[in-house]
C-alpha cells in the first residue's frame, strides 16, 4: 500500500507572509527588510540577503535562529515555487519527506530540515537550511543564487 503524502503548503505561505508583514509578531530586526520591496520575485531576494547580513552580526541573533530560518526560509521557498511553476513544487515536513525519499532520514531532524521544498519530478531543495548556512557563513550562501540555480535547473530538466 502506498504511503499517503501530506503537503504543508499553506503553512509555509504563512511564514512568508510573516516574514514581512506580522504586525503582531514581526520577525526580528523587521526595520532592516524593506518589506515593500518583497513581493515574490527572484530580485526580491537581494532585500533578504541585505537583512540576514544584518541580522547575522547582531548579538543575539541565536536566540532567535528559529524564526528567522523558519520565516526567511519560507519566504526563500516561496519564490522558488513561484518562479519555478508552483504546481510542481510543494512543501513537505520532515516526516513526509521521509516518505517520499526514504534516504532524506540520513539528515538529522532540525530547523535545515523541518521543511522542505519536493519537486513533483522527484529531487528536494533545502530553502530553510539555505538561510541557516547564510546566518552562519555570510553572504557566500547567497538566497538570490540558491534559488536562480534552482529554478534554472528544474525548468531547464522539465520545461513547461
Amino acid at each position: 500500500m502506498k504511503q499517503q503524502i501530506q503537503f504543508c503548503d499553506q503553512a509555509l505561505v504563512d511564514l512568508a507572509f510573516m516574514f514581512h508583514s506580522c504586525k503582531e509578531d514581526p520577525t526580528p530586526w523587521n526595520d532592516r527588510l524593506n518589506a515593500s520591496l518583497l513581493d515574490f520575485s527572484v530580485h526580491s531576494l537581494d532585500c533578504v540577503n541585505v537583512y540576514l547580513d544584518a541580522a547575522r552580526k547582531e548579538k543575539q541573533v541565536q536566540d532567535v535562529w528559529n524564526i528567522i530560518c523558519l520565516r526567511a526560509g519560507a519566504y526563500l521557498g516561496e519564490v522558488i515555487r513561484r518562479n519555478g511553476r508552483a504546481d510542481c513544487w510543494h512543501w513537505l515536513d520532515y516526516e513526509n519527506a521521509c516518505k517520499v525519499s526514504p534516504d532524506f532520514a540520513k539528515y538529522p531532524k532540525g530547523i535545515s530540515t523541518c521543511a522542505v521544498l519536493h519537486h513533483g519530478r522527484g529531487g528536494l531543495c533545502f530553502p530553510l537550511g539555505k538561510i541557516a548556512k547564510y546566518l552562519e557563513n555570510g553572504s557566500e550562501d547567497n538566497a538570490r543564487f540558491f534559488a536562480e540555480v534552482i529554478i534554472a535547473k528544474w525548468k531547464e530538466a522539465y520545461p513547461a
